[in-house]
């Protein structure tokens, strides 16, 4: 049963570490997109 939580808990903490990482990559690959559909 410890274990079950402790690795929820994992999963939580992992997926909040990760999500603004995500969340970075895409705005950042959205705005150099935009910047490229500029120059054409």
């Amino acid at each position: 049963m410890i274990e079950c939580v402790s690795y929820l808990v994992f999963l939580t903490l992992f997926s909040l570490v990760l999500f603004p990482l995500w969340a970075c990559l895409l705005f950042d690959s959205y705005f150099r997109a935009m910047e490229v559909f500029d120059r054409l």
